[in-house]
């Protein structure tokens, strides 16, 4: 690694080439040779620390990167500046006492253009501090919602935590079955920061079921600072045969259906006689809108390949077991 004080040729190379002309120049000449070497040894500078130092260099290439600032390059190149300048107003006293008051000058204007080197560098980084705290309070006033369905008393209870630091409102939950029956609770229930809320969905939804029922929660909230806004999530229940009570209930849908839209218009007898209708996979699904894109894409491709009715999605042996397997029970 080259020595800093050494970069460009060592200062006293500046010094020799203003002392072989001192006898012969002025102090004008002296002082405007003295610049002209200062620039060249700053160059110099510049030029070591980007391409010969590698800890240096290594430093000013990350500055360099899109979208971030060169602090490090200007602050060394800087530094480098002031040195020399002070060893030159040093030797040019030192030679020419009696200008104390050009060198003064010149003393100065190097002083002024560090003061507003420092004072760019400073309103940059207020600039990015204020940055900062504009993203920390949109941080602060976002809505930060998490809500799932739990086993309570053996029925279904919808959970509420606010994981945030603003209040916000749940406005209404909107229900529905996998047969189509809707449920639309109206409320105006006040989740504070760090606690949690609920309330139980309608047992009709489900206990007219068999063993399994899919369900979809679609909650609506809003805070003082951000309008309304939804999320869903479907749930799969597993309901006993004796007696209706909910004994488990798992994330995702369990069971959808696709049929064939050409089969439906051909079917002039208004029931189900010889229509298509065939069972998709439905991993990965987390909600019922999910799940009828999925039902759409599928009965595109049954009209497509209709009579042979062939899609990606249908469900065989082996996607059933892998969902089975791969079920995760819904937990607080």
């Amino acid at each position: 690694m080259v020595p800093f004080g050494c970069a460009g040729g060592d200062c006293r190379a500046v010094l020799a080439d203003v002392n072989d002309h001192h006898v012969d120049l002025g102090f004008e000449e002296e002082v405007a040779l003295a610049v002209s070497s200062l620039i060249r040894f700053a160059d110099q500078v510049a030029f070591d620390l980007v391409f010969r130092n590698p800890p240096y260099s290594a430093m000013i290439r990350v500055a360099m990167k899109p979208k971030k600032p060169v602090k490090n390059y200007l602050m060394a190149v800087l530094f480098a500046v002031v040195v020399v300048v002070s060893v030159v107003l040093f030797y040019l006293y030192w030679k020419q006492p009696s200008q104390l008051q050009g060198i003064s000058l010149l003393a100065t204007f190097a002083i002024t253009v560090v003061l507003a080197l420092v004072t760019w560098q400073y309103a940059q980084a207020t600039d990015q501090m204020v940055a900062v705290m504009q993203e920390q309070f949109k941080s602060q006033q976002a809505v930060h919602i998490r809500f799932g369905l739990k086993l309570q008393d053996h029925r279904a209870r919808v959970w509420v935590r606010n994981l945030g630091t603003a209040h916000f409102m749940i406005t209404k939950a909107v229900i529905r079955n996998d047969d189509g029956k809707t449920e639309t609770l109206y409320m105006h229930m006040v989740v504070a920061p760090e606690r949690k809320a609920g309330f139980f969905i309608p047992d009709s939804l489900w206990e007219r079921h068999s063993i399994f029922c899919d369900v979809n929660v679609k909650l609506y909230y809003e805070s003082a600072t951000q309008p309304e806004a939804s999320q869903s999530r479907a749930y799969n229940l597993l309901i006993g045969l004796s007696g209706k009570q909910v004994i488990k209930i798992y994330k995702g849908v369990k069971r959808w259906y696709a049929g064939c839209p050409q089969c439906r218009r051909n079917n002039t007898t208004g029931f189900n006689n010889g229509e298509f209708n065939r069972m998709i996979d439905t991993q990965g699904l987390t909600s019922f809108e999910e799940a009828e894109a999925r039902q759409k894409e599928a009965e595109s491709e049954f009209e497509e390949s209709h009579p042979n009715h062939k899609s990606k999605w249908e469900a065989d042996i082996e996607s059933v077991r892998e969902q089975n397997r791969t079920e995760q029970v819904e937990d607080e």
